[in-house]
């Protein structure tokens, strides 16, 4: 039997999934946001093109998970579009990237012309280590939107990690061509010239960025750690605490800090501090900390440990490590 173009096997299906999708809404409305979750997930195993289910089910998760996702209308403006690139991020913050890697290209299928959707689809490929596979997608979004910051900065990054410090500074020219006060873009350009050893081109962004009326924590404990490794630990320290004082929760700050506390002779402090700090979680790679680690158990002659600790960061993201390891060396190696 056909029924408006479809047999009696679809039409079944097709109730089934309005079913679904209806007691889906009806249980979300009642706070029954499990039961809610079952329901969407049913519907939308019927009909995996539907937008209204894929967004129905995020609605579902955020309440459930209470995960916290940017607003749709911020992303992109086809509504269709904003619904898979939402599933994307609940389901990249669950950690699962394959699946999350199929609905934000889905999103890109349906509004390939917004450069927002390719920059955030260009983040996944690069937190799965896809390196050359993010430059391709921020690329084509700086295509798209040529004066798109957020693309110009995720290029920047992954050009750092290639070590294509040119190709890098090309692109952070037009940032702050743009804008002189950018702070990530400076950020960026200040990894960079410590990357290529150059601390002190390094050390006159950093204070430019602290300079501005909004300074972040990572560009003072960066600092601070340059100017400890010169010697000036009174100085090193006003900065650490500054940082700290700004994001105490901030792991790159208390990390750079409990090598501070080494440094000054107080080494059950540094240690504390340093296993908190390890707790945290960076902006970044996470082949970094155990880098910063290995350094700290280096300098208290805790060779087995340390290695152990070097090996972690060469396996945990080994796509990271070329630029964190010259990184490394600009920071905790005397020239």
């Amino acid at each position: 039997m056909i029924v408006n173009g479809m047999d009696s096997s679809e039409l079944h299906d097709e109730f089934r999934y309005i079913h679904h999708f209806l007691m889906g809404h009806a249980f979300l409305a009642k706070q029954r946001d499990g039961e809610a979750l079952a329901q969407f997930t049913a519907a939308l195993a019927l009909r995996p093109d539907s937008a209204e289910a894929c967004y129905a089910l995020s609605l579902a998760q955020d309440d459930l998970e209470q995960t916290r996702l940017p607003p749709p209308d911020s992303l992109v403006p086809d509504s269709f579009a904003q619904a898979y690139l939402r599933r994307g991020f609940a389901l990249e913050q669950r950690g699962e990237k394959a699946e999350a890697e199929k609905v934000f290209a889905r999103a890109i299928a349906l509004n390939p012309a917004t450069p927002g959707t390719l920059v955030h689809f260009a983040y996944l490929l690069a937190v799965q280590g896809r390196l050359e596979d993010a430059i391709a997608a921020f690329r084509q979004a700086l295509i798209r939107q040529p004066d798109g910051t957020d693309a110009a900065l995720g290029l920047t990054n992954m050009l750092l990690h290639r070590l294509d410090f040119a190709a890098a500074a090309t692109v952070l020219e037009g940032v702050l061509g743009r804008d002189g006060n950018d702070a990530a873009a400076l950020m960026l350009r200040a990894v960079s010239w410590l990357a290529q050893g150059d601390l002190a081109a390094a050390e006159q962004d950093l204070r430019h960025i602290i300079d501005l009326p909004d300074p972040s924590a990572q560009a003072y404990s960066l600092l601070g750690l340059l100017l400890q490794k010169r010697g000036e630990m009174d100085d090193a320290e006003i900065l650490h605490r500054r940082a700290l004082a700004l994001d105490a929760g901030d792991g790159q700050a208390i990390r750079y800090f409990a090598f501070w506390l080494l440094l000054a002779g107080r080494p059950q402090e540094a240690d504390t501090a340093m296993s908190i700090g390890m707790s945290k979680t960076w902006v970044g790679s996470q082949s970094w900390p155990h880098l910063c680690h290995a350094e700290f158990l280096f300098l208290q002659s805790l060779e087995s440990e340390a290695r152990l600790a070097l090996e972690r960061a060469r396996t945990t993201t080994p796509w990271a490590s070329p630029l964190q390891e010259k990184l490394h060396r600009s920071l905790f190696r005397q020239p």
